[in-house]
Parts: C-alpha cells; sequence; structure tokens
C-alpha cells in the first residue's frame, strides 16, 4: 500500500491505494473471445480485434469483439469479455478481400478452440 491523497477519507471512500508497478497490457492482435452479458446472463463465444485497426484510418485503440451466430443488440449492455487464446498479432490489409478472409480463418480457429 502506498500514501495517497487521502481524499477518498474525506468523502466517504476511503481506498487502499496500490502501486501498480510495472504491468503488462495484453499484446495487440485477434483473440479469442467470451462475453457475458451482465443484464441477461447469456454467453457469447467469439474472436475479438484489440488494437488500433491499422487497415482503418485513422489509427484508433479499440477493442472490438465479434460474437458468433449473434444478431442482438448490445448497445448499452454491460459484456464482460474474457479473452481465452492469442491468435495472431494485428496486420494491415490493403485489400477488404483479404481482410475478410483472414477474418474468416481468425473466427474458424476462435470456435475451434472455445469448443
Amino acid at each position: 500500500m502506498i500514501h495517497g491523497d487521502k481524499i477518498g477519507r474525506t468523502i466517504g471512500f476511503p481506498t487502499a491505494n496500490m502501486d501498480m508497478g510495472e504491468y503488462l497490457r495484453p499484446h495487440y492482435g485477434i483473440y479469442a473471445v467470451t462475453g457475458r452479458v451482465l443484464e441477461t446472463g447469456e454467453v457469447l463465444k467469439g474472436a475479438a480485434n484489440l488494437g488500433i485497426r491499422p487497415t482503418f484510418d485513422p489509427p484508433k485503440e479499440l477493442l472490438e469483439p465479434y460474437f458468433f451466430d449473434f444478431a442482438g443488440d448490445l448497445y448499452g449492455k454491460t459484456i464482460d469479455l474474457s479473452l481465452h487464446a492469442f491468435l495472431r498479432p494485428e496486420m494491415k490489409f490493403t485489400q477488404m478481400d483479404a481482410l475478410i478472409a483472414q477474418m474468416d480463418d481468425d473466427c474458424a480457429r476462435a470456435r475451434q478452440l472455445l469448443g
């Protein structure tokens, strides 16, 4: 524990401040994932890109899960997402057909890994 600014205790929320030290952000790339919709408890399987989307301008850091066989509306919902397996690093594609073919391969591999 480390000393903080001690503001939390003055507003009724004393916090335990912890030095994070060095920690790792997951590697940019494609992952096999599961997501649980907190409002419904529904568990979804999918593949996700974590990174800056180098094929698209401007680069923007996002976590973008694609859930298999799901056609519902997730806007406004809270999803607890778990990264299960790293599939490959993020790549830049010059043609959309090549990106789509790679995404098909990524999804097939993620489906296999997730069972």
